[in-house]
């Protein structure tokens, strides 16, 4: 690996199948990949930004999809194992707000076999940053601790970090387990990018708004939290006082599954191509909004030309 890589997602990519409507009197499915850390990865590339997509693969007919869209999608596969176990698989059903009901098969996937063994120097020396999430760290204990790995790896050598928690209650023993593996990670993260109010799990006292979730996280000393709630858009503080970013309106709402996925890739992405924080929140707001307004979830990420054009008649 030769190229140097912009941002190195860490995580699962699973099968999805989507249908409009309620899976139990679905006729029809459509096929696509996504993953949260791989939808942001794919957002990343969709805007012009070189990504890396670790994860390991199974030997079934999704694992070569996966590997395949990879490739159609510039992305680096940076998987160094394959293993026996199946591909991960979910269903997801879509309502007429665009939001999704989900049914998981993820237990024992070959992405849940990734360990701190897969996570080498030459791999993260190669990177300029290193993104996971907390579905990463939740799927499994060796995944657990590669990411760990990574993250401390990348502080080493100097390269920026950036988390999603993404809490998912069925994921975890319970929230304290969250809570005590999230700290653990924390000393790591240069960006963190939770949402409200999903991401108070990982908090026993109460989080009765966007700013409590920002005063949280940073009470761990992340330097960096941007909270994104939907239609509120997002609550940053990054040295200094809390500010309130709004979304960006679109007219028709289709799928707001990776919305938040979506946001984290347009942020990162004009953070490693130098820009200001003002133009990263924006990009961000802009490639999640243009996200909602398509159908698939990795598949309905944005273009650069298109988020660049809308950024363009946002008045300054």
């Amino acid at each position: 690996m030769s190229n140097l890589i912009d941002i190195l997602s860490i995580g699962e990519a699973m099968a999805e199948l989507s249908t409009q409507g309620a899976l139990q009197t679905a006729e029809s499915f459509v096929l696509d990949y996504a993953g949260d850390t791989f939808n942001t990865a794919v957002a990343v590339a969709r805007l012009g930004s070189q990504a890396g997509f670790l994860t390991c693969h199974g030997q079934d007919a999704f694992a070569q999809g996966l590997r395949q869209r990879l490739k159609s999608e510039g992305i680096v596969d940076a998987g160094c194992r394959i293993t026996s176990d199946p591909t991960g698989l979910y269903f997801v059903s879509i309502d007429e707000a665009g939001e999704g009901q989900f049914t998981y098969y993820r237990q024992n996937s070959a992405a849940s076999k990734l360990s701190e063994d897969d996570i080498t120097v030459e791999l993260i020396q190669n990177c300029k940053l290193v993104y996971s999430s907390g579905i990463s760290m939740a799927i499994s204990k060796s995944c657990r601790k590669a990411v760990s790995k990574a993250f401390q790896m990348a502080r080493d050598f100097g390269s920026t970090t950036a988390f999603d928690p993404n809490y998912r209650v069925k994921l975890w023993d319970s929230s304290e387990t969250a809570h005590s593996c999230f700290k653990e990670i924390a000393p790591y993260i240069d960006f963190c990018f939770p949402s409200y109010p999903l991401d108070a799990h990982y908090f026993s006292q109460p989080i009765l708004s966007p700013e409590d979730l920002v005063i949280g996280f940073q009470s761990l000393d992340i330097p960096n939290v941007l909270v994104k709630a939907a239609s509120q858009g997002v609550y940053v503080n990054c040295d200094g006082p809390i500010k309130h970013y709004p979304a960006y309106a679109v007219e028709h709402v289709i799928n707001t599954t990776g919305a938040g996925d979506a946001f984290n890739g347009g942020f990162l992405h004009g953070l490693t191509q130098g820009k200001s924080m003002e133009a990263c929140i924006q990009l961000g707001l802009v490639t999640a909004a243009l996200k909602t307004t398509q159908a698939g979830t990795a598949s309905g990420m944005p273009c650069k030309d298109t988020v660049y054009k809308t950024l363009s008649l946002i008045p300054t």
